[in-house]
């Protein structure tokens, strides 16, 4: 009677599982795992945030392809698993930029006070990884509803948010450069966490693509706790 002879190459759900834990907490990953079948497109309310590296262009141009790899795989594990502490998903990596979701795809509680709290830490430990190569970090944040789900067509989709949430996060961060900020929210997202965190107004600011002006606000740190 014959019997398989293990191949020692993993599975494809062992290949899966895998690549979910190098992306999420242990939570998600298996969430994740236990869902059945695509996730459809609905509406949710969540907290987007947008990162990037400033003066990332400029260091890269010229600089040997390894060198430049070896930096941005260092830069997205520490955003990886800062994030993923507070219960937060990397969506994507969008070259030295990061797309991170509060909320979903697995739901947690307070999700923009999660999100701030991530913010923060990447500024703390990003920032003093990115020093010596003289850049810096930008973060853009919003709370609002979003379009959540499998997005796309075939083989070709893949989970994702879309919606006037996901652009105003991106313009946030965006314009980190022209203020000469690090962390910028928008005041629905300060209200959600006002009582968490201190912030500086920074005014109504015309945002591109948007009729009205958005009350803008940086983030500056936590509120010193009752015991203090």
């Amino acid at each position: 009677m014959s019997s398989a002879i293990p191949t020692g190459e993993p599975s494809r759900a062992q290949r899966t599982e895998a690549i979910l834990g190098r992306y999420f907490s242990p939570e998600i990953a298996e969430t994740l795992l236990n869902a059945e079948g695509p996730q459809p497109p609905r509406l949710v309310r969540t907290a987007v945030m947008f990162c990037d590296i400033r003066g990332f262009t400029a260091y890269s141009d010229g600089k040997p392809p390894c060198e430049v790899a070896a930096l941005l795989a260092n830069y997205w594990e520490h955003i990886v698993v800062i994030a993923s502490a507070q219960g937060g998903t990397v969506n994507k990596f969008i070259g030295d930029g990061a797309l991170i979701l509060f909320g979903v795809p697995v739901e947690i509680p307070e999700p923009m006070a999660a999100a701030a709290h991530v913010a923060l830490a990447l500024r703390q430990n990003i920032e003093k990884m990115l020093k010596p190569y003289g850049l810096g970090l930008g973060i853009g944040l919003h709370y609002g509803d979003v379009i959540a789900g499998e997005i796309g067509f075939g083989e070709r989709s893949e989970y994702t948010v879309i919606g006037g949430t996901v652009n105003l996060a991106s313009r946030l961060e965006s314009l980190n450069k022209e203020l000469g900020s690090r962390i910028l929210l928008s005041e629905t997202a300060m209200n959600e966490v006002a009582d968490q965190f201190q912030f500086r107004p920074l005014g109504g600011i015309p945002i591109r693509g948007l009729s009205q002006p958005v009350e803008v606000f940086e983030l500056m740190g936590k509120l010193p706790s009752d015991g203090a």
